[in-house]
């Protein structure tokens, strides 16, 4: 490594803890994380109420799971690290750094602090097997986006999700029935679809979304792909969004157009300010 690689790296490693300490300050609770927080034991996540991601979810995060329920700063640091990384490996010049910086779901994610900055980790990572992994901890993240990787690489890349998929059945039994029984009775029985941060426009979406699904499968372009999956998913929160506006930035109008849109629907939506979001 090069002396100013060094030299940047270490500037970047010790701005860390300032940064950990700025985003335990934040005026919000990360109540996401604080659920996840909540699972006492992994070889059993779905007798925790509300939790209904697949088992290899919490394979990956058991460690974030020791750290104390007050302290969210670490779990923000991932959010904002992971998405800047995404946001550079696919070419992100500053100002895109930027706009997504400012963007809705992006500070909706950080201040909720869910686990989708895990899934978009996929949107990273080179391997497209191991990417459909992590894309099925969160599949409304933009799990379609796979269309255009089988595409472009054929069939071996569901081998490791069929291996970890086998692999969970073999350790915890049909957890599927699990996970779909505390998805009915969240929010005291209403069911997921019905809570209030649920932004999905289902069923009125679904005609585009299978027209973006085969767009996806023709072009091999991820970014069609995941338009795909949140018109075709009854429920996704609006920071579920941050990994598609990453993809959109260049298309330079829509991710200007979605920008000032996600923020007007906001306000106009609430019209009290920042705070009703969290």
């Amino acid at each position: 490594m090069s002396a100013p690689k060094i030299y940047w790296t270490l500037l970047a490693l010790a701005a860390t803890l300032p940064l950990v300490i700025l985003l335990e300050r934040l005026p919000f609770e990360a109540v996401d994380w604080r659920a996840y927080q909540k699972i006492s034991d992994i070889w059993h996540p779905f007798q925790t109420e509300g939790i209904f991601n697949p088992p290899w979810t919490f394979w990956l995060i058991w460690l974030l799971l020791k750290i104390p329920m007050y302290q969210t700063g670490v779990v923000r640091l991932l959010i904002v690290a992971s998405v800047a990384a995404v946001v550079v490996r696919r070419g992100g010049k500053w100002w895109e750094l930027l706009a997504v910086a400012t963007s809705l779901p992006f500070v909706y994610l950080v201040a909720n602090g869910n686990i989708d900055w895990l899934a978009g980790l996929a949107f990273l990572i080179p391997h497209h097997g191991a990417s459909l992994i992590l894309l099925s901890i969160k599949p409304q993240v933009g799990v379609l986006a796979a269309l255009a990787w089988l595409r472009r690489n054929g069939w071996y890349i569901l081998l490791p999700i069929l291996f970890v998929f086998a692999l969970s059945l073999a350790v915890y039994g049909w957890w599927p029935a699990q996970a779909l029984e505390n998805i009915r009775w969240m929010d005291h029985g209403k069911g997921l679809l019905r809570m209030k941060w649920n932004v999905s426009l289902f069923p009125w979406t679904v005609p585009l979304g299978l027209w973006l699904a085969w767009k996806a499968w023709k072009k091999g372009d991820e970014f069609y792909g995941v338009s795909a999956t949140l018109l075709l998913s009854p429920y996704f929160a609006a920071y579920t969004l941050t990994f598609w506006y990453i993809l959109a930035l260049k298309r330079r109008s829509l991710a200007a157009v979605s920008w000032i849109g996600m923020w007007a629907w906001y306000f106009l939506l609430f019209r009290r300010g920042l705070w009703p979001l969290f």
